[in-house]
């Protein structure tokens, strides 16, 4: 568990994989996706879908409660950790999201201030098919890789040129920005 990126991952080596076959199907359908990488296999579920695991794992008061009592001890990091990943408070989905032409992009700000909307894919062909629906809508976009993923972004000239996609930009900031605030 790495709390500081709200992540639970499982590493096993590939030998494991038959052996572990029941358990993978139930882990992928927890939210768990599989990682590739040489010997090893992870599978990681993040974000909200880790805060949610841990609390549903928790729910049980039972449970909960002799989690909360093995975490005492001196060596059970890991069951601080599971702890704590349950008690945090999980962003509402949406929030920083605006439709372009049909595709939902996340509102991102730059460190220079600049105003980005970006979209994230896993597979190649589906970039593309998105990029082709926002070019077809008029929108000038860009294509680069983000780690493993393919990041779809419009710059905040394409924006400032759509006054309705402005205020919609805008409406989000502002929800952005409150939420902040409230954060103190």
């Amino acid at each position: 568990m790495d709390i500081e990126e709200r992540m639970v991952r499982l590493i096993m080596g590939k030998s494991k994989l038959e052996l572990w076959g029941g358990i993978i199907e139930r882990l992928e359908g927890l939210g768990f996706r599989r990682v590739d990488g040489g010997y090893a296999i992870r599978y990681v579920v993040r974000s909200s879908k880790a805060v949610e695991l841990a609390k549903r794992m928790l729910g049980d008061l039972v449970i909960k409660a002799l989690i909360e009592d093995l975490a005492q001890l001196p060596d059970a990091e890991k069951l601080r950790r599971l702890n704590e990943l349950m008690n945090m408070r999980v962003k509402p989905r949406g929030g920083s999201m605006v439709e372009v032409a049909g595709v939902r992009m996340n509102v991102h700000v730059n460190n220079n201030g600049t105003v980005e909307l970006r979209a994230w894919l896993r597979d190649y062909g589906d970039a593309v098919r998105i990029l082709e629906v926002l070019e077809d809508a008029g929108y000038e976009t860009g294509l680069r890789l983000d780690g493993g993923d393919f990041e779809i972004y419009v710059g905040m000239y394409e924006i400032e040129k759509d006054k309705e996609l402005t205020a919609k930009v805008c409406e989000a900031l502002k929800r952005m920005h409150e939420e902040t605030v409230s954060k103190g």
